[in-house]
């Protein structure tokens, strides 16, 4: 089965001006802003220059980046894209990485410069840092957060200076960060953006859902999942979605290698699989369930019991779980009453609602209506 590394073998050979961009080159953008792009690619509103990818990937080597901790290691992927004709010229800048755990903050973006009229703005997904997950929780309830007001900021001051078109996109939460930016950018930037990109990215709240600008943007929208998709799903997102077959099963889905490629798009699935769909009933169930009170103070007690661990990142934690196991149980004894109270009534509320899901499947399934 083919994936973005076997695209590279196929496509490679063959410039924007050759073959135009297509979804899966919005893909591979949407992995390579995860490279950590430090002292190499010229840092946004301070630095006016570009590079070249074939340039990152000659700095990469020499600086001696390691991310091989993550899930999604994008040295690879850098390493075969760099020497393609297709992606080695293509020019970087407006690198901005943002962490701040005190403003509950993981934030990166890049602008990638296909063809002098034409670019391809990348935000990144979350990064295994519990910093990052905890931003993907308050979205939930929080009318903006931290990384979208960045992202907000970032299409503006890109556009403000570039006179072509600009795509948007990203992978996981990174999607979320496109859409958001280009519902919420400047009203005079807007035309400049032709499609917006998000690669299994989590939904919106019922507030920015309702929003004219939201309902707009719309139209320029491409929502890309898995089959088996369980983080695409998360809130509401888009109606229409294009689902991609995946060589992987479950949550592994997730990983954009798995993806699989058929010419310049994607190999497609007849529909979701039966797991995501039934996990999307009971989630949007869940949500509408809660009042913003509620999830509020859900999410900071789970996060806040996370934190008790001493982890910073999903790795350490599984790497010392027998430790943060004590730590996080300590945590929750030490909980004020409701508190503790509320975090249990709202996981109850979720495993209600996945088995009301559950049920309701199963008397569909077999036609049966419960009289009996």
């Amino acid at each position: 089965m083919a994936n973005i590394m076997d695209y590279l073998d196929w496509r490679g050979d063959l410039s924007f001006s050759a073959s135009s961009f297509n979804q899966v080159d919005n893909l591979i953008f949407s992995e390579l802003v995860y490279l950590m792009l430090e002292d190499i690619v010229p840092v946004h509103s301070t630095d006016k220059g570009y590079i070249s990818l074939y340039n990152v990937w000659k700095d990469y080597v020499y600086l001696s980046c390691d991310q091989s901790n993550l899930i999604y290691d994008p040295a690879p992927l850098l390493e075969k894209a760099a020497h393609s004709e297709r992606f080695k010229n293509v020019k970087l800048k407006d690198y901005l990485n943002v962490f701040d755990t005190d403003s509950h903050i993981q934030f990166a973006a890049v602008s990638f410069y296909l063809e002098k009229d034409l670019i391809y703005i990348a935000f990144r997904g979350t990064d295994g840092t519990i910093e990052g997950w905890r931003e993907d929780f308050n979205i939930s309830y929080m009318r903006e957060v931290p990384g979208q007001m960045e992202a907000v900021s970032y299409v503006n001051d890109v556009a403000k200076d570039f006179n072509g078109k600009i795509i948007l996109g990203g992978h996981s939460k990174g999607g979320n960060l496109a859409v958001y930016a280009g519902t919420f950018c400047e009203d005079i930037y807007k035309d400049k953006i032709i499609r917006i990109y998000s690669n299994d990215g989590p939904g919106f709240n019922r507030e920015i859902v309702k929003t004219k600008e939201y309902n707009e943007v719309l139209d320029k929208v491409e929502m890309i999942i898995p089959e088996a998709s369980l983080v695409g799903i998360l809130m509401s997102n888009k109606k229409e979605k294009l689902i991609v077959k995946s060589d992987a099963t479950g949550t592994m889905q997730h990983s954009p290698y798995s993806w699989q490629v058929l010419g310049t798009g994607f190999l497609i699935a007849p529909k979701q699989n039966t797991a995501s769909l039934m996990a999307d009933d009971a989630l949007n169930n869940w949500l509408a369930s809660l009042g913003e009170d509620e999830l509020k103070s859900f999410v900071n007690a789970l996060f806040d019991i996370l934190d008790a661990s001493g982890a910073t990142t999903l790795s350490e934690l599984s790497d010392n779980k027998w430790a943060a196991f004590n730590a996080m149980l300590k945590a929750a004894k030490d909980m004020d009453k409701g508190t503790r109270d509320n975090l249990i009534m709202v996981v109850k509320r979720l495993a209600s609602s996945s088995k009301d899901v559950i049920w309701n499947e199963a008397k569909s399934a077999f036609d049966f209506d419960g009289s009996k």
